[in-house]
C-alpha cells in the first residue's frame, strides 16, 4: 500500500464517529455519577477515573485523527497540518500545558490560587485557561502563565465568603436529590454565582455542598432559607 495514501476519507469519518460515541459515553456516565448517588464509597473514586481518562483520552483522540488525516495525503494534508500547528501554537500549548495542570486532584473550582501578580479564587476552569474571583472582579489566566510563574493551591474556605456544608434531607430519593437541590439554590438571592455551586454526595441522604455567598452575614440566612425547604444544613468548614 503506498504510505502517501494509507488511509481514506471513510476511514477517518469512521475513526471521528466511533471516538464521538466513546466521549459521549463517558460524558454521560460523568454526568450520571454526579447527579445519582450508585456507587457508595466508590463514587468519588469512579468520577476521579472518568475525570482523568478524559483527560488523557481527549488529545490522544485529537492526535489519531490528525494522523489518520495527514496519513490520506501525506504531502498536502501534511503541509496544512504543519501550517496550521504553527499558527496555533498558542494555542495548543495553552491546551497541553491545561490537561497537564487539570490532572492535579487539588486543582478545582473554589481553591484560592496565587502567583506572583495575582490570587483569587478559581470560579471556571476551561480548555485554555481559568476564571478567578478576584479583589477586581473576574480575572482570565491562561495555563501557559500558570505554568511559567508557578502557582500555590490553598483551601477556599480560607476566603471570606467561602463555606463547605453538608446538607440532609431524609424524604429525598438519591436519584434526584442533587438535581432538585440545585434547581432550588438557582432561587436564592444569597449566593455568588460567579462561582458555581459544587455538590457531591456524603451518602443517600446528606451532600456536601460548598457556596460562595455574596457577603458573610449572608450565610445564615441561607441556612434559615434552606431550612423553609425541610433541608437541614450544617456548617462543615469556614
Amino acid at each position: 500500500m503506498d504510505i502517501v495514501n494509507l488511509f481514506s476519507w471513510g476511514q477517518l469519518l469512521i475513526t471521528v464517529g466511533e471516538l464521538l460515541l466513546f466521549f459521549g459515553l463517558l460524558y454521560f456516565l460523568r454526568g450520571l455519577l454526579e447527579r445519582a448517588y450508585l456507587l457508595g464509597n466508590f463514587q468519588n473514586r469512579a468520577l476521579r477515573l472518568v475525570h482523568e481518562i478524559l483527560l488523557i483520552g481527549k488529545p490522544l483522540a485529537i492526535l489519531l485523527v490528525l494522523m489518520v488525516f495527514v496519513f490520506i495525503n501525506v504531502p498536502f494534508h501534511g503541509a496544512l497540518v504543519l501550517t496550521a500547528f504553527i499558527f496555533a501554537f498558542n494555542h495548543i500549548k495553552n491546551y497541553i500545558s491545561g490537561q497537564v495542570i487539570k490532572f492535579d486532584p487539588y486543582f478545582a473550582l473554589g481553591k484560592q490560587i496565587k502567583t506572583a501578580n495575582f490570587q483569587g479564587i478559581i470560579s471556571a476552569i476551561g480548555n485554555f485557561g481559568l476564571k478567578t474571583t478576584t479583589s477586581k472582579g473576574i480575572q482570565f489566566i491562561d495555563y501557559s502563565t500558570l505554568t511559567q510563574q508557578g502557582y500555590l493551591l490553598q483551601s477556599g474556605e480560607e476566603i471570606s465568603g467561602y463555606y463547605q456544608l453538608k446538607i440532609s434531607r431524609e424524604n429525598t430519593l438519591k436519584d434526584n436529590f442533587q438535581k432538585r437541590l440545585m434547581d432550588l439554590l438557582v432561587m436564592t438571592p444569597f449566593l455568588d454565582w460567579n462561582h458555581k455551586p459544587e455538590i457531591s454526595f456524603i451518602d443517600e441522604h446528606q451532600l456536601n455542598v460548598k457556596v460562595l455567598v455574596k457577603e458573610e452575614t449572608h450565610l445564615y440566612d441561607f441556612i434559615n432559607w434552606l431550612k423553609g425547604f425541610d433541608y437541614d444544613c450544617k456548617i462543615v468548614n469556614k
